[in-house]
């Protein structure tokens, strides 16, 4: 059979198995120098593996000593934590919850500022207006009221603060 460039002789045959073969233990290679590389850096960077042991140089907290007399009278005492913040006033309570509704008319609230917006609402009364904005309120028409304006960490006096903000600005 001759190689006339229209076949395939056995001869490039082998040659191609020789390069495929070639190629593998080529790459091969070059993982194994790849992983043995990242080892060394993991080694480095472990101080589970450095040389160096910090660890020595930090001083002990405590040490226990196997016969070291214990306190045989244990006194407790209740600790009431103070209240790390204050209660927020109504703007500040708008400002961290109702505004996102109140200013875009998200889920059909209604517009601070705008007392057309508010009279359908209004005449249901300021207690239940109240009320929905505590627990929270879905109308027939689908208008959304989170309870809490979905800030469920605020006091129901910080919601009530909020409201009468809101309604003071109309």
């Amino acid at each position: 059979m001759s190689n006339t460039g229209l076949g395939f002789s056995y001869k490039s045959f082998l040659a191609l198995i020789v390069v495929f073969a070639c190629c593998i233990l080529l790459f091969e290679y070059i993982g194994d120098l790849g992983a043995s590389l990242i080892k060394d850096q993991v080694k480095d960077s472990t101080s589970k593996y450095s040389d160096s042991k910090l660890e020595d140089n930090i001083p002990p907290l405590f040490t226990l000593n196997k016969n070291q007399q214990q306190p045989s009278e244990v006194s407790t005492t209740k600790i009431i934590p103070t209240s790390l913040s204050t209660e927020m006033n109504g703007e500040d309570a708008y400002n961290s919850a109702c505004f996102v509704c109140h200013t875009t008319g998200a889920g059909g609230a209604p517009f601070i500022g705008v007392p057309i917006a508010w009279e359908a609402r209004m005449k249901k009364g300021t207690e239940t207006l109240m009320k929905h904005s505590i627990e929270g309120y879905v109308s027939e028409d689908g208008g959304i009221m989170p309870a809490k304006g979905g800030r469920l960490d605020l006091s129901d006096q910080e919601v009530l603060n909020a409201f009468v903000y809101m309604l003071d600005q109309l």
